[in-house]
């Protein structure tokens, strides 16, 4: 998989060869754009604390490029020939073999040979206005690993989108109007999670500029629609919608008050009671027991056995940075949820 692909804005788009096909026959692949990038960093007096907000900056910044980009299925881009505009998902010429030209050819004879294939990715440019919301993490007490983790991208992601929809209410305009994204980004200071809002209109229509103006209000909007939902997760009626289809397994409305209220109250997530943590690693209950371990709770513990070897479990909130003791086996929550076979695995190993 390449990384330092050249990127093409399609002038539009053609069926396949050039005909119509049945519904019957209709073999479709999706593909989604990435996170929208943007470059450049806020200076030192454009951005600004926000009242009431331990460890939350914003800026309001003008006239910014964002680029759009669509790098195919698994990263690998897309094949698109530069003599005909023949273009398939995938980084092997090969694939191009069977396509005919994407338009009528009646005085071409020869079928294009498509010798001039090139491994690309697809996107577009524009410019707009921006806000940008920093929010500071402490590396010494959060998970801030980019690679591995269950719980910053979702908290980061679920943010972005809580964001969208309360700047679109206080705005009282449609949520599309709007685009939301977020980066994650280390520096000598520490690390940072960068919540991103922009207009959809490519020169600004003032909308993000205007949310601005007001941001504890926004935030307030951002924490109801959170905490006002009796979902486990995410559902229609706080985060997801039609336009975010792709990153729905991704939303997690828990995730993202906690990384809110990092940012206004530099709270952490409670830890769990014992009945919490057993009802969670419960899941785990069956396969441990077919593999000969046990588990037990005694006294204000929960342990794992397997012939004479016995250690401590604890279950942690994900948004912690994991524990270190040689006497205990620390198990974050998302892994019980979203990588089981991580969890096991992790027990097996360190018991």
């Amino acid at each position: 998989m390449k990384s330092d692909r050249n990127m093409l804005r399609p002038w539009g788009f053609a069926p396949r060869n050039a005909e119509a096909i049945s519904n019957a026959q209709l073999d479709e692949e999706y593909t989604f754009v990435q996170q929208p990038l943007y470059s450049t960093l806020p200076e030192a007096d454009e951005i600004k604390p926000i009242s009431g907000c331990q460890n939350i900056r914003f800026a309001s910044r003008s006239n910014q490029r964002i680029i759009m980009i669509n790098n195919g299925d698994n990263n690998h881009g897309f094949m698109v020939c530069g003599d005909c505009g023949a273009a398939v998902p995938g980084d092997d010429a090969k694939l191009l073999k069977d396509l005919q030209r994407p338009y009528p050819a009646t005085f071409m004879r020869r079928k294009c040979s498509h010798a001039n294939a090139l491994n690309v990715n697809l996107g577009y440019d524009f410019v707009t206005d921006m806000l940008v919301l920093e929010i500071a993490l402490d590396d010494k007490r959060i998970d801030t690993m980019r690679e591995g983790n269950p719980w910053l991208p979702r908290a980061a992601q679920s943010l972005a989108e809580a964001l969208r929809l309360a700047a679109s209410k206080e705005l009282d305009i449609e949520f599309s109007e709007l685009v939301t994204g977020y980066r994650l980004r280390k520096n000598v200071h520490g690390s940072f999670v960068d919540v991103y809002l922009y207009d959809s209109l490519s020169s600004g229509a003032g909308y993000a500029s205007n949310v601005a103006k007001n941001l504890m209000v926004l935030l307030d909007g951002v924490k109801d629609l959170l905490q006002n939902c009796d979902c486990e997760t995410a559902c229609h009626k706080c985060l997801k919608h039609y336009r975010n289809q792709h990153i729905h397994a991704m939303l997690n409305r828990i995730a993202a008050f906690e990384l809110l209220d990092w940012g206004v109250n530099s709270s952490l997530s409670d830890g769990y009671s014992l009945e919490q943590q057993s009802q969670k690693i419960n899941s785990l209950n069956n396969i441990l027991v077919s593999q000969g371990y046990n588990l037990k709770i005694d006294g204000a513990n929960i342990f794992v056995e397997k012939g004479k070897k016995r250690k401590a479990i604890t279950v942690y909130p994900s948004m912690w940075k994991e524990p270190h003791d040689g006497r205990i086996i620390y198990i974050s929550d998302a892994y019980l949820k979203y990588a089981k076979p991580y969890a096991l695995k992790k027990i097996m190993d360190e018991l």
